[in-house]
């Protein structure tokens, strides 16, 4: 293991063990789109290569708006945040919503993307897709994610995963 110097204090979102004082790769590979229903939410569950929930993801549907998601961790203890239509992400703790804790700048054509910390220039994250044998012969998308020092990268691979989706 490799520490860097100056790296920031972690910031936990979903867990601290989920973060880590050096950049971590996370390869990606989504063969089909899977989304389950239950009654008047939908369901999306992410795990770990054990096989255990990382992170889960509750749609709440309002009646005026749809763009509200809770998300749960393994232990079913619910935080939300919000997604408007210019990527910009809003913690649970954010009370005045005056400024996002997290900003998505991306291609979607290419499909990469960088999360961005608060309003600043700081890339905690980055997502590209990677074009392999599988993905054409398979039609398997793949795609690399980084995430930083300090990042919480449960929270950065739900985060690409649930816009994926496309909640």
């Amino acid at each position: 293991m490799i520490l860097i110097p100056n790296t920031p204090s972690p910031s936990p979102i979903i867990s601290p063990k989920y973060c880590n004082f050096y950049p971590i790769s996370i390869s990606i590979v989504r063969e089909v789109k899977t989304l389950a229903t239950d009654d008047d939410v939908s369901i999306l569950v992410v795990k770990n290569a054990d096989g255990n929930t990382i992170v889960g993801a509750k749609q709440k549907f309002y009646w005026f708006r749809h763009d509200r998601l809770v998300l749960y961790n393994a232990a079913g203890k619910p935080f939300d945040f919000h997604l408007d239509t210019k990527l910009k992400v809003f913690l649970a703790k954010n009370k005045t919503k005056n400024a996002p804790d997290f900003k998505l700048k991306g291609n979607w054509f290419e499909r990469s993307c960088a999360v961005y910390a608060k309003n600043s220039s700081t890339i905690v994250a980055e997502m590209n897709k990677k074009c392999t044998v599988d993905s054409v012969l398979f039609k398997k998308d793949n795609f690399m994610v980084t995430v930083y020092p300090g990042m919480d990268y449960a929270f950065i691979v739900a985060l690409f995963v649930i816009l994926d989706v496309g909640f």
